[in-house]
């Protein structure tokens, strides 16, 4: 029975340094320019072809981009990617919403012998939030990311 119970342990995760050290042999090294710095945006200055001075090559370059639907479908990836993204780390904030109706009736006299006309008007308001207790939300947020 004991054998069976040890099965179910928990391991705690592994970090990552124990990830590199198990992956790679202890001679490794690493060199630094490898890695990049982690607040490193990684932007790219979009005017850098102008920097050739060649007009028919920015020209060219332009058109592909137009035309190249490999582009375009990646750029579509990338903003959905990033929309996904947002829409998970939303889901650990509260949701607060309003709302209003206003509707009218009218009921001819000849059905019901008096007038049953009238106005109705409503108006609603939210907040919500869900306890990230066993981290489900949190890890659908590192995974939109």
């Amino acid at each position: 029975m004991s054998v069976f119970l040890s099965a179910c342990a928990l391991q705690p995760a592994p970090t990552q340094p124990e990830i590199a050290d198990q992956a790679l042999p202890a001679t490794t090294e690493v060199p630094p320019e490898w890695s990049a710095d982690a607040a490193d945006t990684g932007k790219v200055d979009d005017g850098w072809i102008a920097a050739f001075g060649d007009e028919q090559l920015e020209a060219l370059v332009e058109e592909m981009l137009q035309n190249n639907l490999n582009l375009r479908l990646a750029a579509t990836q990338v903003e959905r990617a990033s929309a996904i993204s947002r829409l998970a780390a939303a889901s650990l904030s509260p949701m607060v919403g309003v709302g209003g109706d206003y509707g009218t009736r009218s009921v001819s006299r000849m059905y019901a012998g008096y007038d049953l006309s009238g106005e109705t008007y409503s108006a609603t308001a939210f907040v919500s939030w869900e306890a990230d207790v066993w981290g489900k939300l949190r890890a659908r947020a590192r995974a939109g990311e």
